[in-house]
């Protein structure tokens, strides 16, 4: 759809301005970094999943916006918001912890990163005219037409939650960081609540790849959509200090660690090799390479604020750790498989689809994999991704 091609324009100007292409020699390898803890075998090809079903009225709750039109000045401004997260996050030991990590887990020591180094910097300040040109309702809140009607785009709504937040790191103008609540609390309006998590879903329908046959049917959820707002709520969190935005990063982290298949609604499952995987579209189970990445960056985020022990327990660290090994250590097994040697790589493992600029992202974002486990393999695959479409 034309609003993904934009947004990944916008990520491809951020990620090869920031990151670009490492070269493997200078490439280190990671102290901690050690074997799988499973030996299991390859696990053969995954069969196409079935749709899922719509959800029940039962099964989710609306999440409340509340009055968040100014951004929030403070922890109650949202009306029932702050509530509403602290429900679903209190769940938190039934519905995220539940189980112990089943998945092959790669213990790699995981990498800070500062400065501009760290995701989604900008160079240049956002606008900060509000509302952005385009569509929008009533509160400014960014919308997008679709055959005829206006609906919310998840994805889109927390990249541009996220572009003014590192517009406000970069100026520490107060005026970004008002932005950025406005963003996070459009998509709290559109949220649903089920299974101890807040979900983000799509409400209209969407051919994959343009074939008519692969259409996902509203409402659907995205694990790359799911990914960007953890990463909004958690950077909101760590400027803010407000209990409703750790209580919301609490929460869409909880949606990531609750595993289908075959429970609605889920973007998470462990295949019969004991991978686990962040996928971008449940519903199809095609294995998209840049939208598991960018859920893998929500949860290095969630990670490094849930070290803070003030205010999460070790058990909560220690789970976001672990998904966020267990998710770098499937890119590790399956990424050669998206690699076509002299061409550019695969957009995802069952349709193929090879794009130029999606093959850009994946460079980008194995050079941020390299960054932040020190893993040389990362850096290695960079440089014949690059090759290839050189």
């Amino acid at each position: 759809m034309p609003i993904r091609r934009l947004v990944v324009s916008l990520w491809i100007a951020s990620f090869i301005s920031v990151f670009g292409v490492p070269d493997a020699r200078t490439a280190t390898s990671n102290a901690d970094a050690g074997t799988a803890t499973s030996n299991a075998t390859a696990p053969t090809a995954t069969s196409k999943a079935t749709a899922p079903t719509a959800i029940s009225n039962a099964a989710v709750a609306a999440v409340p916006a509340g009055d968040c039109r100014d951004g929030g000045d403070d922890d109650t401004t949202c009306g029932a918001l702050p509530a509403v997260a602290r429900r679903s996050s209190t769940s938190s030991r039934v519905a995220a912890l539940a189980s112990l990590p089943t998945w092959n887990i790669t213990r790699y020591g995981i990498r800070t990163l500062t400065g501009q180094a760290r995701l989604y910097s900008v160079t240049t300040p956002a606008s900060k005219a509000w509302p952005e040109p385009g569509y929008h309702d009533s509160a400014g809140v960014p919308m997008r037409l679709i055959k005829g009607k206006l609906y919310y785009h998840p994805v889109g709504l927390a990249n541009t939650g996220l572009k003014y937040i590192s517009s406000y790191w970069l100026t520490r103008d107060p005026a970004y960081l008002t932005l950025a609540k406005r963003i996070a609390h459009g998509l709290i309006k559109i949220g649903v609540s089920a299974r101890g998590g807040i979900w983000f879903p799509y409400r209209f329908p969407f051919a994959m790849h343009g074939v008519a046959s692969d259409t996902l049917q509203p409402p659907w959820y995205s694990g790359m959509a799911q990914g960007l707002a953890l990463s909004l709520f958690t950077r909101l969190w760590n400027e803010t200090h407000y209990t409703s935005y750790k209580a919301l990063a609490d929460s869409t982290y909880n949606s990531l660690r609750a595993m289908g298949r075959g429970s609605n609604p889920w973007v998470s499952w462990v295949d019969a090799g004991r991978y686990v995987w962040l996928e971008e579209y449940p519903a199809d189970v095609d294995h998209t390479l840049n939208g598991f990445n960018f859920a893998i960056f929500g949860l290095y985020d969630y990670y490094q604020a849930t070290r803070d022990l003030a205010h999460w327990t070790a058990t909560r660290r220690d789970d976001a750790l672990a998904l966020l090994r267990g998710g770098i250590t499937t890119i590790r097994h399956y990424v050669s498989r998206y690699r076509n040697p002299g061409s550019v790589s695969n957009y995802c493992l069952k349709h193929g689809r090879p794009q130029l600029d999606y093959h850009l992202v994946h460079i980008a974002q194995l050079r941020i994999l390299t960054r932040l486990t020190g893993d040389a393999y990362f850096a290695n695959m960079a440089n014949l991704f690059r090759s290839d479409a050189s």
